[in-house]
């Protein structure tokens, strides 16, 4: 890069930098924390990636870091009273004084970088010159995987008209976010996610930048002609929804096959009449209905399907989810081909449950146009949602009732995908559909294996529409961004005390 200082650095023209900044000292007061979720993040990225160290660049006073000292080797990197106060406070950890404005080597090998997060937490505002730490960052990606960096949003923080200096004296400059995204890529990075989080836990406000980013791709170009992901689809009376849900799976490049169990609506006749032989349909059981749902012959017949059939990747779904990849510029097939290209075998989702307010649902409409408000997916059957992999000898649906896919040598990949799931659509729908259930549960699977109970807590005599002050707006043009850590990891203050299990197989 180059030019004059303000031009190096992405920042609108007029806009006043600070000459130096107070020296920030990071010693905790109690009253308030500061990037919240960074942390957490970063523990749930560095377990995918199979890391064993993460090095934070400008760790303050390390009491976040620290909390992953029980799973990981931390290197932490400041200089002056933050440093000192690492090394007096925490007996754990390798703490490491070096200036990031200069080229002072870090000592970490690329044999030991391979296994390393980078998090850079609201740093590069402190720093007068920080293209000498980009420019570090950017060489030891060509080892570590990635790099998790934060910093301030000027726009959200101070306002559209605001030409600086910061209000903070600490803070020699601030970027918006078509700033900060254009230094980075004039910087090298490759960035597979961008967005913002909580500034901190006490007004919840999302302030602060978070990015992803990573060395060059190793994708070898676009996805090949005959990569093939195949969805595996059980219906049973979805007449009202299945046409446009199977064209959602269409349109994404995804190839369908449906299990249906039995329907007595129209819903195998909706799906022959829309898609032809484009969708391919079985009866399962094949010898014919059952008297209960029996949800582990499905998952077995998936299974099974998962085998035989010759596809690249598979998908466990159901009719009233949409999935989508956290890329808005690749549909899911050319996702999975980056996931696949990227060295993993395996597809977290995070679940997103959108609500009737009222009851204005039309069946046969594009559902995902009509609802406008979502809660999240915060209960035990959403703390894992590994629905998709890579072709494999025998994955294993059955014993979780399908949230968590297992095989040998599965590696899950770090960003979860997303899963909008319409499971009540209005009341008399609802109803029908629970009413269904529970006259059909199989009492084995109800009982030993604790399935079919995600709806217990509602009463079929009352409306089930929500209420819409209870739930989120959804704005389909910016909810990955502006839920970032929420989309990709299950990480924000609507997750706390509910996750669980990551996906991760500890050897």
């Amino acid at each position: 890069m180059c030019g004059s200082p303000l031009s190096r650095f992405c920042i609108k023209p007029g806009y006043q930098a600070r000459a130096e900044a107070l020296y920030f000292d990071d010693e905790p007061d109690g009253s308030i924390v500061h990037q919240p979720d960074l942390y957490p993040f970063a523990r749930h990225v560095a377990r995918r990636y199979g890391c064993d160290t993460v090095l934070d660049l400008g760790c303050g006073s390390g009491l976040k870091l620290i909390e992953l000292a029980d799973e990981f080797r931390i290197v932490g990197v400041d200089i002056g009273a933050n440093i000192e106060f690492c090394r007096a406070r925490h007996s754990m950890g390798d703490w490491r004084e070096i200036d990031l404005e200069r080229g002072d080597p870090l000592g970490l090998s690329p044999q030991e970088l391979r296994r390393t997060l980078i998090v850079v937490g609201d740093v590069i505002e402190h720093l007068v010159d920080p293209m000498p730490l980009l420019s570090r960052l950017r060489r030891l990606l060509d080892d570590a995987p990635a790099v998790v960096l934060t910093t301030p949003d000027r726009d959200r923080a101070r306002g559209l008209d605001d030409t600086g200096p910061p209000a903070n004296p600490h803070h020699i400059r601030e970027w918006n976010a078509p700033e900060l995204r254009r230094l980075l890529t004039l910087c090298g990075f490759r960035i597979s996610a961008f967005g913002w989080t909580r500034n901190n836990d006490r007004d919840g406000a999302k302030n602060t930048l978070a990015a992803v980013c990573h060395g060059p791709s190793n994708v070898a170009g676009a996805c090949r002609p005959s990569f093939r992901v195949q969805a595996l689809v059980a219906t049973y009376n979805e007449a009202d929804i299945i046409v446009p849900s199977l064209r959602h799976l269409r349109d994404q490049g995804v190839e369908v096959h449906v299990l249906d169990n039995w329907s007595t609506d129209d819903t195998r006749a909706r799906i022959g009449e829309a898609f032809g032989e484009a969708v391919t349909v079985e009866m399962c059981p094949a010898e014919g209905p059952t008297a209960t749902f029996e949800w582990a012959r499905i998952l077995q017949r998936k299974e099974e399907l998962a085998r035989e059939i010759d596809a690249d990747w598979f998908m466990h779904c159901d009719p009233d989810e949409i999935r989508r990849s956290p890329w808005p510029d690749l549909d899911l097939r050319s996702a999975f081909w980056r996931v696949s290209e990227e060295g993993f075998s395996a597809i977290d989702f995070t679940v997103v449950n959108f609500r009737p307010t009222d009851e204005s649902f039309m069946g046969g409409d594009d559902f995902e146009e009509q609802f406008a408000r979502f809660e999240w997916g915060t209960s035990e059957g959403h703390r894992s949602q590994i629905k998709a992999w890579k072709k494999c000898e025998d994955p294993q649906l059955v014993e979780s009732g399908g949230h968590d896919t297992r095989f040998l040598r599965r590696r899950v990949y770090p960003l979860n995908f997303l899963n909008q799931h319409y499971p009540i659509r209005s009341t008399s729908q609802g109803r029908r559909k629970i009413l269904n259930l529970r006259e059909r549960i199989d009492p084995d699977e109800g009982g030993r294996r604790g399935w079919h109970h995600q709806y217990d807590g509602l009463a079929l005599e009352e409306r089930l529409v929500w209420d819409a002050e209870d739930l989120v707006r959804y704005d389909p043009d910016s909810f990955q961004a502006e839920y970032l850590f929420e989309c990709l990891a299950r990480i924000g203050p609507a997750f706390d005390g509910v996750n669980g299990v990551d996906g991760v197989e500890r050897v």
